[in-house]
């Protein structure tokens, strides 16, 4: 899944998606009462309202070997992006009912007067505003349970959209261009406070091996939570539920900031260090402060490594990367070189760019 950076978007001029739409994706067979509630306190996704199937097809619920129950969100609008939010909605419903028939529905066993065994999906929406933009988190928690089981096997999986309606991975939403090393370092230490919790074995890289950077994380305002599902990390006795990791935007960032600027700062910083990769990026030139106009979208960016003071300025040192976060083809081609001055209100601005 790729998401480009826009530019329009990260200044603020995008659109925010709130709203639902009252049409149901299929025709209502029946509703089901919700006995598994979701993982998160979240607020409850719009929703057409429940929907259930019975299988084999034209199945009753009184003959039925298995059923599935689910509420989806349907977002309202005529725009591009929320036909691709939809769109992309459906086709995890069309990707939900393949599951249930080839994976749920062979060992459905219904005995005559048994309680009918199915899957229940509920959903729940988180929309966040970001230094990259706003960002909406789909949240589908499914449970699915067979006769005789106590209690009901819970999944997660997400969806994240930017504000074009495109799923984003979390290196797109986070503007970092390899993720999955320091996500995996803030998961370990949050086990690493409770060690007792997990499994007593494991090492990093089982962690990082856990961790699905493109449909297991979510976005809020604070940062990032991280979904992982039961009986990975952690003894799953009674079909509990997905574990949850949650951590700050900076802890993705380069380990100068905090230390020679600020979140604040940095933060402040990340269109415009966009917006110039893209501008030089191109034609590998080098940039002594001159006005230029803005990319429509990002096609190049920076991973910064190391900063240093000299004198007034700050030098951030690192790479030039061809493709924005997200895109799997995003390569180094330079080494760049950036120098920062202070303004007159206190904080940071972009002085030049050298590019070797």
């Amino acid at each position: 899944m790729r998401s480009m950076l826009r530019w329009a978007a990260l200044m603020g001029v995008g659109l925010l998606i709130t709203g639902c739409a009252a049409q149901p994706l299929a025709p209502q067979v029946e509703e089901v009462v919700i006995t598994q509630t979701p993982g998160s306190a979240e607020t409850p996704a719009p929703q057409a309202g429940p929907i259930t199937l019975y299988y084999p097809e034209g199945a009753s619920q009184g003959d039925a070997a298995y059923a599935v129950t689910y509420d989806l969100p349907v977002f309202s609008g005529t725009e591009p992006a929320v036909s691709a939010m939809n769109a992309a909605i459906e086709g995890w419903r069309e990707e939900l009912l393949d599951r249930v028939e080839s994976e749920r529905l062979p060992l459905a066993d219904r005995a005559e007067g048994a309680d009918l065994p199915g899957t229940q999906v509920t959903s729940l929406c988180v929309e966040a505003e970001t230094p990259l933009g706003n960002f909406t988190s789909v949240l589908f928690y499914e449970s699915d349970w067979y006769e005789n089981e106590n209690g009901a096997a819970q999944r997660i999986s997400t969806l994240v959209f930017d504000e074009a309606g495109l799923e984003c991975n979390l290196a797109a939403a986070s503007g970092v261009y390899d993720p999955l090393p320091l996500a995996a370092q803030q998961v370990w230490n949050i086990m690493s406070m409770d060690p007792s919790a997990y499994y007593g074995d494991l090492t990093i890289a089982d962690v990082s091996e856990s961790l699905d950077l493109y449909n297991g994380f979510s976005v809020a305002e604070e940062g990032y939570t991280l979904y992982v599902q039961p009986g990975v990390l952690a003894a799953d006795e009674s079909n509990g539920r997905p574990l949850e990791f949650s951590f700050g935007r900076n802890a993705l960032y380069p380990d100068f900031v905090g230390d020679l600027i600020t979140v604040e700062e940095y933060e402040a910083l990340l269109p415009q260090l966009f917006a110039l990769a893209s501008h030089c990026g191109p034609g590998f030139q080098s940039w002594q402060g001159e006005a230029f106009d803005p990319p429509e979208a990002f096609t190049h960016g920076f991973r910064l490594d190391t900063a240093a003071l000299q004198g007034e300025a700050l030098i951030l040192r690192g790479q030039l990367i061809q493709g924005a976060p997200g895109e799997l083809e995003a390569t180094e081609v330079a080494v760049a070189q950036l120098t920062l001055t202070r303004e007159q209100g206190g904080g940071w601005q972009l002085a030049s760019l050298t590019l070797s």
